[in-house]
């Protein structure tokens, strides 16, 4: 993402310390997470799109609060996707449809098929 030519891909392995993130919780609070009906949350959820590197600590403090306070860690992030989530207003299907896109074209550019 950042244009380096060789980039350091993988951070640290040690899943007590870096793990993966839900942004949409996968048992989001009644009333919570309005962009999503219950049919569309269980088909979000577990979509690449949804998902960011966060450190443990702050993936656990994070929890299945609503976006806008997830988005302050998020900006905190060391990790420059997690860190972009940020910059988005708020969390829907179309934003994680438009995030895993985007996710694969950088896979695309990182991990080039060599024929």
């Amino acid at each position: 993402m950042g244009g380096e030519e060789e980039p350091e891909l993988i951070r640290n392995f040690n899943e007590q310390e870096v793990n993966l993130e839900d942004i949409l919780p996968q048992n989001p609070a009644p009333g919570t997470w309005t962009a999503f009906g219950p049919e569309s949350a269980a088909a979000y959820t577990n979509r690449l799109g949804n998902l960011a590197l966060m450190k443990n600590k702050e993936n656990a403090l994070s929890g299945n609060e609503e976006f806008a306070y997830k988005r302050k860690r998020y900006a905190e992030s060391d990790f420059e996707l997690t860190k972009s989530i940020a910059t988005l207003a708020s969390w829907s299907p179309q934003a994680i449809e438009e995030r895993q896109t985007n996710l694969a074209n950088l896979a695309v550019k990182t991990w080039p098929a060599t024929v």
